[in-house]
């Protein structure tokens, strides 16, 4: 019985706003002499500055899908060395424990983990079936059989894990692959938690996508177990393409931040993510008693739309495709991450920290 270190996820995503860019890494053009003729027609030039203020759009378009990609080869490269590292630990773990025990690894495993794995129950399975059916595609019919397979996968996934963590903490593994850090810019963004705090969560989010909202309960949860012990800072990154009262919820949030209220737009925000539009969110304001005239002036001058912009981009830049995106103290994170895998990066960076002198 092998199992590898990641379960096999459903067939059908749903814990991710975006599409992670496919295409081609491309070298960004060199600049160019932009009185250069490209073209004549009749005698008439068509300049480089012409061609490139023409596409001006699409080669924005092309840079960001650009940039992304080059961040994301680099996350993936890590992520394979790193899932197969895990891989080799586990064998020899297992191979050890199954020397001590006169057992081969096949028999070990099939002693401490098969025996205890139990099918998913039909309450299992309906259950997660209602929870999620507005993010899922496909009949009940269709899509039962997928969860019943995605739920014992991760069933039998954790029993291996809980065993293999008992094996790490008997015979001793120390890794010396450092984990991918990724500089993101904090200074200046809203945050919640001391400044000096040693673990630094970054969200990139969007106030219209619904695995953002889901990820909330996820934050908060963190918030409250690991106390002074975590900073929030949010990044804006609104999907325009699919969510089109993303970009002035956004604004709105930043504008509420002007009155010092930045947290409580935000969860009025994601509690109704329906009411985004110019209209609600200026009621919003209006329920939170802030300065309306004030407000309303911010939103409707588009006072922040370039800094959302310079978000975008610098999320672009750190390799941001979706939301929410995730990075502890550096470390990037795709897609509503469950509680448990969250919190054990916390643990192993609050881990890290250098043993106080007494």
């Amino acid at each position: 019985m092998k199992l590898s270190r990641k379960v096999r996820p459903l067939a059908i995503s749903f814990l991710f706003c975006g599409a992670f860019i496919t295409s081609g890494w491309a070298q960004e053009e060199e600049t160019s002499d932009l009185s250069e003729v490209v073209a004549e027609v009749h005698g008439v030039a068509i300049t480089q500055e012409d061609l490139q203020s023409g596409a001006a759009e699409e080669l924005e378009k092309w840079r960001m899908e650009s940039l992304q990609f080059k961040a994301r080869q680099e996350r993936v490269r890590h992520e394979i060395l790193q899932k197969q590292l895990d891989a080799l630990v586990n064998e020899k773990l297992v191979a050890l424990e199954a020397s001590e025990q006169g057992l081969s690894d096949e028999e070990l495993l099939d002693k401490e983990v098969s025996s205890a794995f139990e099918e998913p129950t039909e309450e299992e399975v309906d259950t997660f079936y209602q929870d999620n059916q507005q993010r899922l595609q496909g009949s009940r019919t269709q899509l039962l059989p997928m969860i019943r397979q995605h739920l014992a996968d991760e069933k039998r996934e954790r029993i291996y894990q809980d065993f293999v963590d008992q094996l790490e903490i008997k015979y001793g593994v120390i890794t010396h692959l450092q984990p991918l850090r990724i500089d993101v810019a904090t200074e200046g963004h809203p945050s919640h938690g001391p400044a000096d705090a040693p673990v630094t969560i970054v969200e990139f989010s969007d106030f219209e996508c619904p695995y953002c909202q889901a990820m909330l309960g996820t934050i908060r949860n963190i918030q409250e177990t690991y106390g002074e012990k975590v900073r929030l800072v949010y990044r804006q990154f609104p999907l325009n393409s699919i969510h089109p009262n993303a970009q002035k919820a956004a604004e709105a949030s930043l504008c509420a931040s002007d009155q010092d209220r930045f947290w409580e737009m935000h969860d009025l925000m994601f509690e109704d993510q329906r009411g985004l539009s110019v209209e609600a969110l200026t009621k919003k304001a209006e329920s939170l008693e802030l300065d309306g005239s004030t407000f309303e002036t911010c939103l409707t001058s588009n006072k922040y739309a370039e800094q959302v912009k310079q978000d975008v981009m610098e999320g672009t830049l750190v390799g941001v495709t979706g939301t929410p995106a995730v990075f502890v103290n550096g470390r990037p994170l795709v897609g509503n991450i469950p509680y448990n895998q969250l919190a054990k990066i916390i643990d192993d960076e609050l881990k890290a920290l250098p043993t106080p002198t007494p």
